[in-house]
């Protein structure tokens, strides 16, 4: 694979390094439940798929915080949210129809049936957040931040700085 990539970039890659690496490295192995560290990703299952959802494999990291059943009810909801915007096909033809019929004047008036599912979508993270996450130092953020590529979960180190979301709040989280 280095000689194809060494073709690519043009460049010289001199492979009998690679082959001469030393085998008695020792591996170290990573402790299975390691401390949260103050951000986690959930990552996109792509199972199904065309349609969003995420895994619900609880993450060991969590232990101390929420239960497993909290976390899998919490991923239960946002996965059927999305499947809900997503599985309609025929309300978002009907959406796309009414928008070229009055020359995209339609969204401008009404919310399309995708807005409203990702509108309830919000109220249900931030309603998450307010029952599960805040009260144990933690923070859903909105898959639609990232693309739905995944779900990420930030500590919030200081408690009193946690209000309702609006532009003043402060979230810090490492990195």
């Amino acid at each position: 694979m280095l000689a194809r990539l060494s073709f690519v970039f043009g460049e010289d890659i001199n492979l009998s390094e690679e082959e001469n690496m030393d085998e008695s490295v020792q591996v170290s192995y990573v402790p299975a439940a390691l401390p949260f560290t103050g951000k986690l990703r959930i990552e996109r299952d792509y199972t199904l798929g065309e349609y969003c959802q995420f895994s619900m494999e609880y993450p060991s990291v969590l232990q101390e915080k929420i239960s497993q059943s909290q976390f899998q009810e919490s991923m239960s909801k946002i996965n059927l949210l999305l499947y809900r915007a997503e599985s309609n096909r025929a309300r978002h033809s009907l959406d796309h129809l009414l928008a070229c019929l009055t020359l995209y004047t339609f969204p401008l008036c009404f919310e399309s049936f995708y807005q409203k599912r990702m509108d309830e979508l919000d109220q249900a993270i931030q309603a998450e957040n307010d029952r599960v996450y805040a009260p144990v130092g933690l923070k859903l953020w909105n898959p639609k931040n990232y693309a739905f590529l995944y779900v990420s979960f930030c500590q919030i180190y200081d408690l009193h700085i946690h209000l309702e979301e609006s532009l003043n709040d402060i979230y810090i989280c490492a990195a």
